[in-house]
């Protein structure tokens, strides 16, 4: 287990059963870690970072994409969407994990696709804040 996946399992302890969404930020966010709380009732809607070996190569790929686009990959209960924002200056791409959406967006007229506009109207510092709680630094005096 790592240390983010300790974290999440820790303090979402007392949530355990409630169906509940936690929003995390690309530090926690893992496909074992969704998993995991799939198994406590807990769904997970988070960013994931670029270099995780679990994400396809055509969803981190920039060539040939066009701005505005979405593409999605299902795993049973798992939602990976990858993004290419319309309004930045350069190519880059979202890389989004979620348990809770299950279906792509059937809108068209929506900028943002569902996961990136739940993501943004439920984040917060609440669980980076909590998980400081656990750090312990070692204080001397030299």
């Amino acid at each position: 287990m790592s240390v983010p996946e300790y974290y999440v399992m820790g303090l979402s302890k007392p949530l355990y059963g409630s169906r509940r969404n936690i929003t995390m930020d690309n530090w926690f966010t893992s496909i074992s870690l969704a998993k995991n709380l799939i198994g406590k009732e807990l769904t997970m809607v988070g960013t994931t970072r670029k270099n995780k070996g679990e994400i396809p190569e055509s969803f981190l790929e920039l060539t040939n994409r066009e701005k505005n686009t979405a593409m999605f990959a299902y795993d049973g209960p798992l939602t990976l969407l990858s993004y290419c924002p319309p309004k930045s200056t350069k190519k880059k791409v979202i890389i989004m994990l979620s348990t809770l959406h299950d279906s792509p967006d059937n809108n068209n007229e929506v900028e943002l696709p569902e996961i990136i506009h739940f993501y943004n109207k439920t984040k917060g510092n609440v669980f980076d804040a909590m998980a400081k709680k656990y750090f312990v630094q070692r204080r001397t005096k030299r």
